[in-house]
């Protein structure tokens, strides 16, 4: 069997392959051998079988098509719209319980913030803003504070900001599947902002 190394390939006979695949304890080792090993292309998007019976005509045909099947009733035009709306809406102010304010300081600290980035695996897929979970690692000492006081507001409101609401979907297949030609032989993936799954 030959394992791709990064400039040559190695050779393994099978005692050492068994070996080699004894020692695989973690999740993240196990998807780097799946990868490694699934160099299969039959199962990549392309195009769909519709409910009539017709096909898609384009890829973005199909991910509009797999949109649609996954998150029914939603439109992407319509959500664009509604997210600038929302910026361009003049800010009503309202007053919070001050109980609201005690609870969220006592829930997020910077102490926390930090421990909740550190984690994170550093170089994960990042959401529709970019950033990855190194960023908010390594600049931690000048980021905790802004970040803290809009996790407190956040809580206290009783609101997540516009900007943390956004997701990056990715459709990935599922495993096992004969006939890939289908929405629901797909799964979405929503890669959200960081800085959301740190407040969660």
């Amino acid at each position: 069997m030959w394992v791709s190394g990064h400039s040559r390939s190695l050779k393994m006979v099978p005692f050492e392959w068994q070996d080699f695949c004894s020692k695989i304890e973690t999740m993240q080792e196990s998807a780097k051998l799946h990868k490694l090993l699934d160099k299969t292309h039959v199962n990549e998007l392309g195009m769909l079988r519709l409910p009539h019976g017709g096909w898609t005509k384009s890829l973005e045909e199909a991910n509009e098509h797999l949109m649609g099947v996954h998150f029914p009733g939603c439109c992407i035009d319509k959500t664009i719209k509604h997210i600038n709306a929302s910026i361009a809406q003049p800010v009503n102010h309202r007053w919070i319980p001050s109980v609201n304010w005690n609870i969220a300081s006592d829930i997020v600290t910077c102490k926390r913030i930090k421990w909740a980035f550190d984690c994170m695996s550093p170089f994960k897929s990042p959401g529709e803003n970019g950033i990855f979970p190194a960023l908010l690692q390594k600049g931690s000492t000048y980021l905790l504070n802004p970040i803290k006081c809009i996790s407190r507001a956040s809580l206290a409101l009783g609101y997540i900001p516009i900007a943390w609401r956004i997701a990056r979907v990715a459709f990935i297949p599922k495993p096992g599947k004969i006939d890939y030609t289908t929405a629901k032989s797909f799964r979405p993936i929503s890669l959200t902002s960081f800085l959301l799954k740190g407040l969660e």
